[in-house]
């Protein structure tokens, strides 16, 4: 269904011709991951302690030196403290967000590649220890996530789980 890697190349050729693309300096392209964490048929998710608050999947943006499964792992340590082992693409979408509010302060219109994975916790250890940016987590089965006031992004990923 899915590629087990995905492989983003800019080549030099590419490069050199950049002043063909217009990037208007309001609006970004972003990768972000997402990680569908499963224990006894549940998945974790997040309650979103900024912006609107709702429930997502654990996750975040690659940073631009990392390889993918790192920066989902790294993600998802620092917002939950639980380490993993990335595993499967469940699903692979892009979604725009208007008036997006970055960490700095700035505003812009984003379009994020979100790629969402299976991901299995290492260790023992169901010990979770949230981040600032969330407030709250709990264990749910995807139908039961269905009714939450789920982010858009998780939304779309949910209706793609038919396998627990």
């Amino acid at each position: 269904m899915f590629p087990q890697a995905i492989i983003i190349c800019i080549t030099h050729q590419v490069c050199k011709n950049m002043d063909l693309y217009t990037i208007s300096p309001h609006q970004a392209f972003l990768l972000t991951q997402k990680a569908v964490i499963s224990q006894d048929q549940k998945i974790l998710l997040l309650h979103t302690s900024w912006t609107d608050p709702e429930w997502e999947l654990p996750g975040g943006i690659l940073k631009i030196d990392e390889d993918m499964p790192a920066g989902l792992a790294r993600e998802v340590l620092e917002e939950t403290g639980l380490k993993l082992i990335v595993g499967d693409v469940v699903c692979a979408h892009t979604l725009w967000v208007k008036d997006f509010k970055l960490h700095d302060g700035r505003v812009q219109d984003i379009r994020f590649a979100v790629i969402t994975y299976t991901a299995e916790i290492i260790g023992d250890s169901l010990s979770i220890i949230l981040s600032d940016e969330h407030d709250d987590f709990t264990w749910v089965s995807p139908e039961q996530a269905k009714v939450m006031h789920l982010s858009e992004n998780t939304r779309h990923v949910i209706t793609k789980l038919d396998h627990f």
